[in-house]
């Protein structure tokens, strides 16, 4: 299998980058310890369409943080990108100017339940400009098959804060290098005190692997299998790793994909289909 493509990192991120987006915080702090300081935040993610409903998902965790760091004032928003420039057919290598808004975001946080879920709404105008430069959804087709498949190999991708160090980035700039790795999963048996729900992925990390995860929330992981044709799916969203133990523990697509759309479903019925 010296040509499968997952003895070729480059033709992989090729595929997998039409998924993955960042958004792109530059923000100023405001903390006593570094007064004015500014900095980038990198936020993994990807394009969700649930009931003809457009979203940035990522870990809720993350956005959790940043709210609740705005709320204290801790730092500003100078400037918003997504970056949508990792798909081998993209047309231009700039992120998309992005409006955030806190009113825009919504999380859930409930490891009980296995539920770390991040959603940013996005209007048509991104759904466009990400569409253009080769960005795809991940859509019902995505999760609703996913327990009929047998998958070979696995992969997360994202953004370290090892390779990609937010203080670093000159002022007006974006600068994001995407790391893939590959992941071995876990069942209960394997793993009796993480992988207890079906919510939840966990996964082992090579033995050699010497990738800090800080940063890594978020990003997207890959179930990949070679036969009868290469044929990959989105399995899970990486919210949290157990660093002495190298394992890594996600969300599974399937679960968020089904209470987004019930979420989506039962907005309407109360408020309207949009318009």
């Amino acid at each position: 299998m010296s040509d499968s493509p997952v003895n070729h990192p480059e033709i992989l991120i090729d595929l997998f980058g039409r998924h993955l987006l960042s958004l792109v915080l530059r923000v100023t702090d405001k903390s006593a310890s570094s007064p004015q300081a500014q900095r980038q935040i990198l936020v993994p993610g990807v394009h969700l369409l649930a009931h003809d409903k457009n979203f940035f998902l990522t870990a809720g965790h993350i956005l959790q943080q940043i709210d609740r760091a705005l709320t204290r004032d801790l730092f500003s928003i100078d400037k918003a990108m997504i970056a949508d420039v990792f798909s081998a057919d993209r047309i231009t290598n700039y992120p998309i100017p992005f409006e955030f808004s806190r009113q825009s975001c919504h999380y859930v946080v409930d490891d009980s339940r296995g539920l770390d879920i991040g959603l940013i709404e996005l209007t048509d105008y991104y759904i466009r400009l990400m569409k253009a430069n080769g960005i795809l959804p991940i859509t019902e087709v995505n999760w609703a098959r996913q327990h009929t498949i047998s998958f070979e190999y696995y992969f997360v991708l994202g953004f370290p804060t090892q390779f990609n160090p937010g203080d670093q980035v000159p002022p007006g700039q974006a600068s994001l290098s995407p790391v893939l790795v590959p992941a071995y999963p876990l069942d209960a048996a394997q793993d009796d005190d993480q992988c207890t729900d079906e919510a939840t992925f966990c996964a082992q990390l090579p033995n050699d692997c010497t990738v800090d995860f800080d940063g890594m929330s978020g990003g997207p992981i890959f179930g990949i299998r070679t036969k009868p044709k290469v044929e990959y799916w989105i399995v899970a969203i990486q919210r949290s790793w157990l660093p002495i133990r190298k394992v890594i523990i996600g969300s599974r697509v399937p679960t968020i994909g089904w209470l987004v759309t019930w979420a989506v479903e039962q907005m309407e019925k109360y408020q309207g289909p949009r318009q």
